[in-house]
């Protein structure tokens, strides 16, 4: 079957998994990061150099603290990617979903998905903390639909972001 960004609902779900990200999946995370719209809802909305990137990504995939993982379709189609790092409020949670694949649930899987496998990697009742600018409403709601609640604002780097938490 040929996966394209119409398919829907529970076939494009059944059609799913979350994968460790490897050392080859550099390019893709950096293109990712890259995108545009990614980059407007970013603390830092300058580009990201490569060799920058590939620096951090390896320092990420080595660190015992973190988890990077890849949502992809069975027959191995890269849809989009998730980030636990470990910090002093608990898990901070960084997800995207690849351009062409926006709009059709999938960021709801690739969350879901990671919830689960993090919580399988961390004690349960740890906190999941996710700091989302105010102009992302499709990523806050994305966030509520999977059970956090907006604990509060702040501000990072002159940006006014929304802090939402919830348990594992």
């Amino acid at each position: 079957m040929i996966v394209t960004p119409s398919s829907r609902g529970s076939e494009m779900v059944s059609m799913c998994r979350l994968r460790p990200a490897r050392p080859e999946d550099a390019e893709l995370v950096w293109r990712w990061a890259n995108d545009p719209a990614v980059r407007a809802m970013a603390f830092t909305s300058e580009p990201i150099l490569w060799d920058a990137h590939a620096a951090w990504y390896a320092a990420k995939l080595a660190d015992p603290r973190c988890r990077v993982a890849i949502l992809e379709t069975t027959d191995g189609v890269p849809l989009g990617q998730i980030r636990f790092d470990e910090g002093p409020q608990g898990l901070e949670v960084d997800v995207s979903v690849a351009s062409m694949w926006r709009g059709q649930g999938l960021g709801r899987v690739l969350l879901t998905q990671g919830l689960e496998a993090a919580a399988r990697r961390w004690p349960m009742g740890t906190s999941v903390v996710a700091k989302i600018l105010i102009d992302n409403q499709a990523s806050v709601s994305l966030f509520e639909r999977c059970g956090f609640i907006r604990k509060g604002t702040d501000s990072f780097q002159g940006k006014r972001f929304h802090w939402l938490e919830r348990v594992l």
